[in-house]
């Protein structure tokens, strides 16, 4: 700058500084100072290497005055502000070590405290892992105590539940003999078997075992208990037993007319009154030659009259239900349904639609079953059982 310049020439009395204000700040003095400094170095009249105010005098008063309030400046800028002290450089060297080795030590405690947080974490996830291992050890030990009492109780043979118990090496079959704590826990209702068993019971067909699963299958749905799903469970029994009779009709006439047959067919053979009416007026035959009257013929020689005419009806009839079954059993190698199974899945189908909330294949499986019949061909509904029923 012109500024510069000036003072690299030496010009003495061209260059004006303003005098440091006392409303400057030290930092502002201190710039003040320095710059005064610089220009006078540049002129050649200051030396770097012994700074004073004596070659300040044959400059003008602005110069000078700069030079004499450089060093107060300075002085006053260090001891509020704590900046370098440009005229004392020992006293630099001596500060610029400790503060390194400040810096240094700042730094090793960060890097302590660092680890002290490593440590913390790694001592909390170990005492994680102990809890979890803790944990681990208890459900072992409750697996092998469940273990031991699934031998003991019954779920495999009382010989393999001797062995685990350890009581003996080698189990003699013909001198043994179950104990009270082996038949402790045996199940007398179907509710006291397990999941695993009752399903295996399902899949061999028994209807109570499917009883006892859409029971527990409302159980779940419903969140209800036990007792309670008992009355869902006669809800589903009333709406699937609704056309039970028009279901079972076909059963119900071909049960009447196989025992009626039955009857009137050995009455039709041996019996003599119905023999000798039905020979007579129906079949149109007389007696046989030597006998006025049935009452002289005994009830064999009943039944050899009779066959000759009965012989033509009952063998053709058995034909008939012979070709029946044959056609039965053809229908079934091609996965025809019959009536009856025809009747029963559109039954559970029935009762599946119903209720979708449940699983289907529960619904199906029970929905299936017929209610049992006493002697006098009434049913019992499920309904009508109870809790402990099958």
């Amino acid at each position: 700058s012109p500024f510069l310049a000036r003072a690299w020439r030496g010009s003495k009395s061209s260059v004006r500084l303003h005098r440091p204000r006392p409303s400057d700040s030290p930092a502002t003095g201190v710039h003040r100072a320095m710059l005064g400094y610089r220009m006078v170095a540049l002129s050649g009249v200051v030396r770097r290497s012994r700074p004073s105010v004596a070659p300040c005098r044959n400059l003008s008063w602005p110069w000078a005055y700069s030079c004499r309030g450089f060093g107060s400046a300075v002085g006053h800028a260090s001891q509020q502000h704590g900046a370098f002290s440009f005229w004392n450089a020992a006293a630099d060297q001596q500060a610029s070590p400790d503060e390194r080795s400040r810096a240094q030590h700042e730094e090793a405690i960060s890097r302590l405290a660092a680890r002290d947080l490593e440590h913390a974490e790694l001592r909390s996830q170990v005492g994680e892992l102990v809890t979890q291992c803790s944990k681990l050890t208890s459900q072992v030990e409750i697996l092998t105590q469940l273990l031991h009492k699934s031998h003991a109780g019954g779920q495999h043979n009382f010989l393999t539940a001797d062995h685990f118990s350890g009581s003996r090496d080698h189990c003699d079959r013909k001198v043994f003999r179950p104990t009270l704590e082996m038949v402790a826990n045996q199940p007398t209702h179907v509710s006291q078997i397990g999941n695993d068993a009752l399903f295996t019971l399902g899949l061999q067909g028994s209807h109570t075992a499917h009883k006892e699963r859409l029971l527990r299958e409302i159980m779940q749905v419903d969140h209800c208990s036990w007792e309670e799903a008992h009355k869902r469970l006669d809800e589903m029994d009333i709406y699937n037993e609704k056309y039970y009779w028009c279901q079972s009709m076909p059963y119900r006439i071909g049960l009447g007319m196989a025992l009626a047959s039955a009857i009137a067919g050995s009455l039709m053979v041996f019996y003599k009154p119905v023999a000798e009416a039905y020979g007579t007026q129906v079949a149109g035959e007389d007696l046989p030659e030597g006998f006025k009257s049935i009452a002289d013929m005994t009830t064999n020689q009943v039944g050899s009259w009779t066959w000759t005419w009965m012989e033509p009806m009952i063998g053709t009839a058995s034909f008939v239900l012979l070709c029946f079954q044959f056609a039965r059993a053809q229908a079934w190698r091609l996965n025809l349904s019959p009536f009856t199974e025809s009747m029963i899945r559109w039954r559970a189908n029935r009762l599946a639609l119903q209720y979708p909330q449940y699983d289907t294949a529960i619904v199906r499986a029970w929905g299936k079953h017929l209610p049992f019949v006493q002697w006098n061909t009434f049913p019992v509904y499920r309904r009508h059982l109870g809790f402990k029923g099958p």
